[in-house]
């Protein structure tokens, strides 16, 4: 709600929980975007053709399903999902077509792993700036515990 207002003004204070369910998509769509590209250049826009077709039927029968029960939250968790189904479309496709240049997701359950107790320190009852700082804190540091950042990242901040 702060940047809400910061940005919006009060009037679009009622916006804050859409907002709150549709940053879970950011990273599907991050994600997904990089592997469109990956199917663009290996020339396989029939799988692109075919995940975003799927996407579009899911999140039509879930905004049927979710938008009567709870309105604009129902279309939010609606776009979210369609948007998750979409990466993983998107992924399975780039998997299959061809292996080598599909990203390997090694890291990705310690990624996961590490960000449980970043998301559960946004539960204290801090001012919302220091919630973040301690929850990015939180996620790198367990984030490190686990080995989650990949070494080459390590390699670049230390020659600089």
């Amino acid at each position: 709600p702060p940047v809400i207002k910061l940005l919006g003004g009060e009037e679009f204070e009622d916006a804050a929980g859409v907002l709150r369910i549709q940053a879970f998509a950011l990273l599907p769509v991050f994600l997904g975007q990089t592997w469109q590209l990956g199917l663009l250049a290996i020339r396989r826009q029939s799988g692109l053709a075919w995940a975003n077709g799927i996407a579009l039927v899911l999140v039509i029968a879930l905004g049927a399903v979710l938008i009567p029960a709870w309105g604009a939250n129902g279309a939010a968790s609606a776009a979210v999902a369609a948007e998750c189904a979409l990466a993983a479309l998107l992924y399975a496709f780039l998997r299959t077509q061809r292996r080598v240049v599909a990203p390997s997701l090694g890291l990705a359950p310690r990624v996961v792993l590490a960000s449980v107790p970043a998301w559960a320190s946004l539960a204290l009852p801090l001012p919302w700036p220091l919630e973040v700082v301690v929850a990015c804190g939180i996620f790198l540091g367990t984030a490190s515990l686990l080995r989650a950042i990949p070494h080459e990242l390590f390699h670049a901040v230390r020659t600089r």
